[in-house]
């Protein structure tokens, strides 16, 4: 009798290398953005993370990778852009407006969902923080 432990791994049969089209109305939407989260004045370190992950993504999929960041005007914001491209962005789409100081949902929520409706990304990474879900 062979235990769990003695079976071989195998690969079930599946879709893996099945290249499926996209219906028309998601023909435009294009790159990999990830949305830096900015926490006490610093890019929280789980967004460096994901902009490892979104370079993967790119670079496999052959398309841009883009930061996202939404703060204040001045250094702040500049710094993350900076550390944007430093780990790897190939560009970076900035909102900085005075209501982004603090976060609050409907002013965050509003930036993103037009820099989305505008731009079209194909993928989104967020960080499972507080902020980012």
């Amino acid at each position: 009798m062979s235990t769990a432990s003695q079976a071989t791994p195998r690969l079930a049969p599946g879709r893996a290398g099945v290249k499926k089209e996209l219906p028309d109305r998601f023909k435009d939407y294009r790159h990999v953005w990830v949305f830096l989260e900015l926490e006490r004045g610093n890019v929280h370190p789980v967004s460096f993370e994901l902009l490892g992950e979104g370079r993967k993504l790119a670079d496999k999929l052959e398309v841009q990778l883009a930061g996202v960041v939404l703060g204040p005007p001045g250094e702040m914001v500049e710094d993350a852009v900076a550390e944007a491209f430093a780990y790897g962005a190939d560009l970076v789409y900035i909102v900085d407006a005075p209501p982004l100081a603090d976060y609050r949902n409907e002013p965050f929520a509003k930036a993103l969902t037009d820099l989305v409706n505008t731009h079209k990304p194909e993928i989104l990474l967020l960080g499972a923080t507080t902020l980012g879900r």
